[in-house]
């Protein structure tokens, strides 16, 4: 140590030793002069002191702070502190041992020892500076300042600053961090923080820059409440702020951004409350926005204030009407009378929002004796949530001819085949009925040999799939597997797959009226395989786009409409008769490869969507070549308006067409990064390029002025949302041929009638006998449809064997599910290693669609009863929510009758506002119940399965992977099954609609074939954490599939955090104003 340093630290321990105050304050002077006479040498000696060994002289510096009365003494100390915060380098550290030493509560005591009335004006600003600085590096800071009586010292300073307007800047600073808790908001503006800070508006342009910007900073922080809004309407500042909003020359950029953006919160703000909106038109604020929006700086972060601002004019303006007759669907649905009766009973499931579960108060009124659960598997359940709803034995007893593999014998033989859906299931004797669960094994045996053994699978003659080989054997299944998906040719593959199509299309019951078949689906398209980047947008396009709606809301835009499309008339004028005797079909060829027609530039788009799956209510044609397009609802419902799938034709090539979807829910979704739309083109299918393929230009998503509809408009959480407002998605698409039928869609469509061909398919081609594979009748939905359960594993002994349940579709607007499930049902009847060690260790119950009925209308997240069935499991009714209810008992007969509990249960969805591929899974020590955190740590075991998908999927992310257990997922499958069956491994598997951002598809679309892929790595994955031991099979595997590296394993394992909450569908319906139009186009 320095000469310097020696003397520093004999003045600091003298310092330090002092008892009297004459000492205090003589010590307190020598090192005070000592510091500022060696500069900044002196102020980084004292930064060593502070920092040498545990920090004990920096808890007895502050020891003597407190304890010190003299003011001269107070002074000294406080110079010092000062100094050595003045040094970058050094002051964070420091600042860290200053609070755990309670260094804020000691300041804080000193500026009430001081007074407001002090005049020593550089000490209190030294010591706000020093109050500044510790709470700048505490993330409790507004809590220990509210503690202590900070806010208090605080409103005095302000108090002070409105009479003799003499800003202290570091107190501006303090206020601000201090108004980032809710609480300290309320307390300040009880205290007239608000009006003290209003009275330093009139002087705001005497002020420097910097002193503007925090006290409008400040001010916009403290009218978060509604309270204090409505205390600054009444000091009537809103005709000073507003010229704020004008470029000022003496003004640097940066703080001339801060200040603009300072006005336009508390403007954005005030306009939330109907007198804000009143006095904010009263001041002329649509005028002073249309300055600003036309003076705007066209640097990209003023794109921000670009957006507040219009969104400020949308706020005050009055909202449009959607133009349709009614938000409601013009598709409903009445429940049958027993559904009716039950939902009556139990009062309205769907409580408030989606996301919650809390408001379930359906309760189980079954009586019946239920099986034995065992106590290691089931969780403690939560009081605060409702009962959930157990199957009663006789319900497990019809679930046994679902486990017709386990009567298997010993010998392997020709798998079963599937009876007629019409065939019914024997009946059980009266005592097996009354028997309960003991007599369930003998019953299921009984039952299992009755319907597996009687009827032997007969070899099927050879189909055109496989004819010149007859039977397949398991290397050509994956041959054969492969020639279906690409349909492109004129063989006979795609001909047998369009005849069952159109065969069981037929099948397909509909409440929405059909017209047609899609021809996309009739060919069983596809993507094309090639990698197509995500899309970039123009900002300057898009401020243009927004200009031109703040123009068309202050009726400075006059349109020239034409409705081009109208579902609600149509489905007005459609016959239910004809809906159910209407055979349906597709003549797009003939419509193609007629004589083309001459289409001027005057000439409309057409449209069409009543065809399975399809989306599209009205077309509104407001430009030459500009539509808006508006998307139904769900059926009996007026939201969840995301999901399009629809018929355009009549085009011209040359030409470029805007549409605007005007009713899109979501902001926040994947139209900001780059997603695009998917198109097909039936003259490419002609010219053997059958393919989905990823189109538009300029697209983005921005508020628009059209009024949304509360969910429950009477509730009190709906209170203040009088403002909802629809989105805009916006994208430009360029047609390949003239006079074409093209179709547009959200995402790559997989239908009902889809999924049954596959499925039939597949029965239909002879599979490897080493293979038990079959397809039963789940259960019917509402309409009618039969959900399908798909069971593969391999014959032989099965008592050993162990579940596993892989369900997908339970949104129907997350078709990506059912392309990630048919990879992972093509693997696991592929001849590879992997498949067939599966096989040998598990059985696999697949359920393809648990959402058909909503699938087949077109919905996006619900079904035919306007609820989310994935916050129905923990209490489903077995009329309103079928499918779920045969699922969950199916799941139950599992565990406790059959005393197999899975070993993994995956629920395969769709996500909107995040890239990638990744899991959500149910960690112990992450849930937000006490008693699931106090159980053992089961993480490890839980975060095997992402760690070994990441290894093996390209698409996989493992930093987007969570674990946690949200009270409001509590209801949803993973959680259910996670809690009330004890299953560990219990997960949902979330596919983008987007893309990548990372690993060798980064930048790109996901594409089927990678969603398929990653269905396949998924059962890798399986295979890899069910041998953990088998170094071969490791091996094995990483020569067959795409290994990623172990350097990208452990920095993204490194990266990877799991303390981040769920965030799937429903996460992002929300009215965060505050999200951005243009900047987060990137």
């Amino acid at each position: 140590m320095s000469g310097e340093g020696q003397q520093l630290l004999q003045l600091m321990q003298q310092l330090v030793r002092s008892s009297s105050d004459n000492d205090i304050r003589a010590a307190a002077t020598k090192l005070s002069n000592t510091v500022l006479a060696a500069g900044c040498s002196g102020c980084r000696s004292v930064c060593d002191l502070f920092l040498a060994g545990d920090g004990h002289l920096v808890q007895r510096y502050v020891a003597t702070m407190k304890g010190v009365s003299d003011t001269q003494s107070l002074v000294h100390l406080t110079n010092v502190l000062a100094e050595c915060l003045k040094d970058k380098e050094c002051s964070a550290e420091v600042c860290r041992r200053l609070t755990d030493s309670g260094g804020t509560e000691v300041v804080v005591a000193s500026l009430r020892s001081l007074g407001p009335a002090s005049q020593q004006y550089q000490t209190v600003t030294a010591l706000y500076t020093i109050l500044y600085k510790i709470g700048k590096k505490d993330p409790r800071f507004a809590v220990r300042l509210r503690l202590c009586g900070g806010l208090k010292v605080l409103l005095r300073r302000l108090q002070d600053n409105a009479q003799k307007c003499r800003i202290c800047v570091p107190a501006l600073q303090c206020v601000k961090l201090a108004a980032g808790n809710d609480q300290n908001v309320s307390v300040l503006g009880r205290g007239e923080a608000v009006e003290h800070l209003c009275r330093l508006v009139p002087h705001l342009w005497n002020m420097s820059g910097l002193k503007q910007q925090l006290t409008l900073e400040c001010t916009a922080r403290l009218i978060r409440n509604r309270m204090n809004r409505r205390r600054l309407l009444k000091e009537n500042v809103i005709p000073r702020l507003l010229p704020l909003l004008q470029p000022r020359h003496k003004l640097e950029k940066k703080t001339q951004y801060n200040v603009q953006k300072a006005v336009l919160n508390i403007v954005f703000a005030l306009a939330d409350l109907k007198p804000g909106r009143e006095a904010l038109m009263e001041a002329r604020v649509c005028e002073a926005m249309q300055s600003f929006l036309r003076s705007c700086s066209p640097a990209e972060r003023h794109d921000r204030l670009f957006c507040r601002a219009a969104n400020t004019v949308l706020r005050c303006v009055a909202k449009w009407s959607l133009p349709v007759a009614r938000l409601e669907s013009p598709v409903s649905f009445t429940a049958p009378a027993a559904a009716r009766a039950t939902a009556d009973g139990k009062g309205d499931a769907d409580g408030g929002s989606d996301d919650e579960s809390g408001s379930e108060t359906e309760t189980e009124t079954e009586t019946e004796t239920e099986t034995e659960q065992p106590a290691a598997l089931v969780r403690a359940h939560p009081a605060c949530l409702p009962e959930p709803v157990r199957a009663p034995a006789a319900e497990l007893l019809r679930c046994a001819p679902l486990f017709a593999e386990l009567a298997e014998p010993a010998a392997p033989r020709s798998p079963p085949r599937a009876p007629p859906p019409s065939e019914a299931s024997p009946a059980l004797s009266p005592a097996e009925k009354g028997a309960g669960c003991q007599c369930l094994p003998r019953c299921l045996t009984r039952l299992c040999r009755q319907r597996a053994g009687v009827r032997p699978c007969a070899a099927p003659p050879p189909t055109a799939l496989g004819a010149a080989e007859g039977r397949l054997t398991p290397g050509r299944l994956q041959e054969a597997w492969q020639r279906l998906s690409e349909r492109g040719g004129q063989g006979d593959s795609r001909r047998q797959y369009t005849e069952v199509y159109r065969r069981l299309a037929q099948k397909t019951r509909h409440v929405a009226p059909f017209v047609k078949l899609a021809y996309p689906d009739m060919v069983g398209a596809a993507s094309s395989g090639e990698s197509e980047p995500l899309g970039t947008c123009d900002r300057m396009v898009c401020r243009r786009k927004v200009q031109s709606l703040v123009d068309d809301a202050l009726g400075q835009r006059s349109l020239d409409t034409k409705v081009v499309y109208d579902y609600d008339f149509l489905v007005s004028t459609f016959s239910r008769e004809d809906n159910s005797i209407r055979v349906l079909d597709n003549h797009d060829e003939k419509t193609v490869s007629s004589t083309l027609i001459e289409i001027n530039q005057e000439s409309s788009l057409r449209f069409e969507s009543r065809f399975e799956s399809g989306n599209l209510r009205r077309s509104i044609r407001t430009g030459p070549h500009e539509y808006d397009l508006i998307l139904c609802p769900d059926v009996s419902s007026s939201r969840h308006q995301q999901w399009f799938y629809f018929e355009v034709s009549n085009m011209r090539a040359d030409l470029t067409y805007t549409f605007n979807v005007i009713n899109n829910e979501k902001l926040r979704c994947e139209y900001q990064t780059g997603m695009r739309p998917v198109l097909f083109s039936v003259k490419e299918s002609l010219r053997g390029r059958p393919h989905w393929t990823r189109v538009g230009m300029d697209v983005f998503c921005y508020r628009n002025a059209y009024r949304r509809q509360a969910r429950h408009p009477g509730s009190r959480k709906q209170q203040g949302k009088h403002n909802r407002v629809y989105c805009t998605a916006s994208f430009c698409v360029k047609f390949p041929h003239d006079a074409d039928v093209c179709y547009m869609a959200f995402h790559y469509p997989y239908t009902y009638t889809r999924m049954r061909t596959v499925l039939e398919l597949l029965g239909s081609c002879a599979v490897s006998p080493d293979i038990w594979w079959g397809t039963e009748t789940l259960a019917a939905d509402l309409d009618g449809n039969t959900a399908s359960l798909v069971t593969v594993t391999g014959h032989g002994p099965q008592h050993k064997k162990e579940m596993v349940f892989l369900t997908a579709r339970i949104h129907p607007g997350e078709s990506g599910a059912s392309w990630s499930l048919e990879g992972t049902l093509r693997f696991l009847l592929s001849d590879a290693p992997e498949a067939a060690a599966l096989r040998d260790r598990f059985i696999f119950k697949l359920v393809p669609m648990l959402n058909v009925a909503g699938v087949v209308n077109g919905c996006h997240r619900c079904g035919l009863t306007d609820e989310d069935l994935n916050r129905r499991w923990k209490t489903p009714d077995p009329h309103l929510h079928p499918v779920i209810y045969r699922t969950k008992a199916m799941l139950e007969y599992s565990t406790f009758v059959l005393k197999r509990p899975p070993y993994l249960f995956c629920d395969y969805h769709g996500h909107s506002c995040r890239k990638n591929i990744f899991l959500y899974g149910c960690s112990n020590r992450r849930s937000w119940l006490a008693a699931d955190r106090e159980a053992a740590d089961n993480e490890p075991l839980v975060s095997c399965l992402p760690q070994a998908l990441y290894r093996v999927a390209p698409a996989f992310s493992l930093r987007c992977c969570h674990l946690s257990v949200e009270r409001s997922r509590e209801t949803t499958a993973r959680v259910v099954v996670w809690r009330e069956l004890g299953v560990q491994r219990s997960y949902t598997l979330e596919s983008s609609y987007c893309g990548c951002d990372q690993g060798p598809y980064q930048g790109s679309h996901l594409s089927t074939q990678q969603l398929e892929e990653t269905g396949a790595r998924l059962a890798v994955a399986l295979h890899l954490i069910s041998v953990p031991g088998d170094l071969a099979s490791l091996e094995r595997a990483r020569a067959a599939y795409w290994w990623r590296p172990q350097d990208e394993f452990e920095r993204e394992f490194a990266l990877s955090s799991a303390t981040n909450s769920d965030m799937t569908e429903s996460d992002d319906d929300t009215d965060d104003v505050t999200s951005s139009t243009v900047t987060s186009l990137r």
